[in-house]
């Protein structure tokens, strides 16, 4: 019996899934893309015919980055409204692994230097910022409080602290604990 080969859509997102890891771990400049085609059972020339370089497939796991948080910010599409509770915890979910605030603390490093990194990070705000919105009615104020939080379950989920069990505030109070 022959193996099925994977097309190529399959490959990219195994690909994208891997980067999102590798990049996250590394950073942009620094992450071997051979570990990447190993991880998924490539070769090196394969990933670069799937994203164009390096680069390239950065820019794509951003855009993959983008998709999961919006897919968490719009979840059920039958309801209109949720709290920011409800979306804080699928927040929380998301990056529980450590993986997409990992990559997501990478591109802002690797914005500083690259106009279209940090064009493509300012997109994903606006669009996030705009779901979360949409879903809660919520004002500029509220949203900067929401991002602030989300800002800080990234920090603390990269200081090794499991934020899928507790909200940013409970974050907090447990890090005055042990401080006082």
């Amino acid at each position: 019996m022959t193996e099925a080969r994977s097309t190529a859509e399959v490959r990219r997102a195994q690909a994208v899934d891997a980067g999102l890891r590798a990049f996250g771990e590394h950073g942009l400049t620094t992450t071997a893309i051979t570990e990447v085609a190993a991880e998924i059972g490539v070769s090196q020339p394969y990933i670069f015919r799937l994203f164009g370089g390096k680069r390239d497939f950065f820019l794509a796991c951003m855009d993959e980055l983008e998709a999961r948080e919006l897919q968490a910010f719009t979840g059920d599409e039958t309801r209109s409204e949720e709290t920011f509770e409800e979306l804080g915890a699928r927040f929380r979910g998301l990056v529980g692994d450590g993986t997409l605030g990992s990559f997501s603390i990478q591109a802002l490093a690797a914005a500083r230097t690259d106009p279209e990194i940090a064009a493509r990070y300012l997109r994903r705000l606006a669009t996030t910022l705009s779901a979360v919105r949409e879903r809660t009615g919520a004002s500029a104020e509220d949203l900067t409080g929401f991002l602030a939080r989300g800002a800080l379950i990234v920090q603390l989920q990269a200081l090794a602290v499991d934020m899928r069990a507790m909200t940013a505030t409970e974050a907090i109070a447990n890090l005055l604990s042990e401080d006082g």
